[in-house]
This record gives C-alpha cells, structure tokens and sequence, in this order.
C-alpha cells in the first residue's frame, strides 16, 4: 500500500491550465490525500490518458482519495466527456468540506462528479455546486445528465452533514441523476435550485428554457432536482429538496419504473415543473414515505405535487 498526502495549507494551487488534467491517480492500493489545496482549470480530450474523462481528477483501478476541504473548480472535458471535474472508475472516494464547483461540459455527463460502475462516494459537508452538463446551441440531447453528480449503475454514494447540491445544470438530473442500479443516500443534505437559469463569467445558462430560442428547442428537463432511471434506489432522511426545476415532468425529483425510493423526516418544497410534478413524478416505482412534508410545489400543467 503506499499512502500520499499533500497539505496545501490554503495556499497551494494545482492549475491545468485549460490545457492538461490535473491529477492522474490510478493503481490498487494507492492512498491519495489531499487538504486545504485548489485543484482549478483541468482539461482532458480524446488525446489524455484514458481518454476525455475526468477533466479536473481521475482515479482508478481502485485506488482511494480522500479530499479534505479543498476546491475543485472550472475544469472540464472534450465533447461529450465525463467527470469535469472528477471521474471515478471502480475506484474509492471521499470529500470532506470540499467544494466542487464551476465545472462544465458539452453533451457530457456528470459535469461535477461522474461515479462509474463499482465506485463508492462518500460526502461529509461541503458542495457541488454551478456545475453545468450543457449545449452548445439552442437545443438538447439525452447524453446531457448529471449536472451535479452522475452515480452509474453498481455505483454508490453517500452525502451526509449538510452538504449541499446547488445550482446544478442538465437535461436529466440537474442536480443528480442516478442510472439504473445505482444507489444514491442522502443524509442531513441538501439540493436545491438545481436546473434553473445561471449565469457565469457574463454568459447564461438555461435548463428548463432557453430565452431567445423558439419552443421546439426547449430545455425538455426532467427531474431537476434528482432523477432516478429505472430500478435505482434512493434513501432520503432528513434532507430538503427545494426550489428546483424541470422544463417537463419532476421539478424536485423524477422516478423512473421500478425505482426503490425511501424518504424519511425530509420536506420537498418549492419546486416547479412546467407539465406534471412539481415536487414528485413517479412513474410505476415504490416510494415509501414517513413524517415529510411536500409542499408549496407549484406548475403550469396538473399535478403540483
């Protein structure tokens, strides 16, 4: 096992310069630590290492890295990418009040995090927050998922202790979506205004419409807050989902057929979704509910709720 730390006592910056990706960790029994240290303007194209994934971080091969209260900000990918600011394959790993913030890719998915298959996450405190999956033009594809995070199926994670997931942007999941046999925990967190118009470095992004494009190119997004495909599982205690959006169906979370959701002392509050759902869209899937609230949910079409 050989263990690394690196203590950037605030000051430390590693920067890619919009150029390279910053970190390349990989290999069994590889421990990486990093604390108080900015991870900034990572790139990763079809001509990096593994390919266009992972623009800011990648690990892999089951490697751990352990984040303690840094920043991961403003890296991204090549087109249709993953992970701009961290991808993880079959891989460990976790966040203490750290910060992922301002990543961003075209056509991609998990703009902020992207966990694939047989990775874990855990999330102690801290953000992801204005991490857009976004176009180019005045229209969508499906490949735009996960503004926030990206859980693959056989993938897991957990976010506890007041973190946060904010002001995330995509087609599907604007906060978090995650895909077929993924498992998602939430735990005293948060996901709010995920999947509504943002603004950053003077240009506008819009997730559920795009001002100045005709109706036919609307952001058709769905489940702004959480989207779950078909047969993921959820567990949601005592966290809050509010003031999200969804351009058609599931402004705070979207369930997709054969979904596993159990929510718990949790309020859904405030979110809107032009056609159906504004707090909850369920489509065929088993949601158990105990002592929450879902309330003040609003949309333009029937069933606020």
């Amino acid at each position: 096992m050989l263990d690394y730390a690196l203590d950037g006592k605030g000051l430390w910056k590693l920067d890619g310069r919009d150029t390279v990706r910053c970190l390349f960790i990989v290999g069994s029994g590889l421990h990486i630590k990093l604390k108080d240290l900015t991870v900034t303007n990572g790139y990763a194209s079809s001509s990096s290492l593994n390919g266009y994934y992972g623009g800011g971080i990648y690990v892999g091969n089951g490697a751990i890295l352990k984040m303690e209260r840094c920043t991961l900000s403003s890296s991204r990918t090549a087109t249709y990418g993953r992970g701009a600011g961290i991808y993880v394959d079959n891989a460990v790993v976790s966040l203490v009040d750290t910060v992922i913030e301002f990543n961003w890719i075209y056509y991609g998915k998990g703009a902020g995090i992207y966990l694939a298959s047989s990775s874990v996450l855990t999330m102690s405190g801290g953000s992801i927050v204005n991490n857009f999956a976004r176009s180019s033009g005045c229209y969508t594809v499906s490949t735009m998922e996960g503004g926030g995070l990206y859980v693959a199926g056989g993938a897991h994670a957990t976010i506890t202790d007041h973190a946060s997931i904010d002001n995330n942007i995509a087609y599907k999941g604007g906060g978090i979506f995650v895909d077929s046999l993924g498992e998602l925990v939430l735990y005293d967190a948060s996901v709010t205004g995920n999947s509504h118009i943002e603004s950053y470095l003077g240009t506008t992004y819009y997730a559920w419409y795009r001002r100045g494009c005709s109706t036919s190119y609307a952001y058709e997004s769905y489940g702004g807050g959480i989207y779950l495909d078909s047969n993921a599982k959820l567990t949601l205690i005592r966290s809050k989902i509010m003031n999200n959006h969804a351009y058609y169906y599931g402004g705070g979370m979207y369930f997709s057929s054969g979904t596993s959701a159990s929510i718990s002392e949790c309020t859904i509050i405030s979110n809107y979704a032009q056609y159906r759902g504004g707090g909850v869209y369920s489509v065929s899937s088993i949601v158990t509910m105990n002592n929450s609230a879902i309330e003040s949910n609003s949309l333009a079409g029937t069933g606020s709720r």
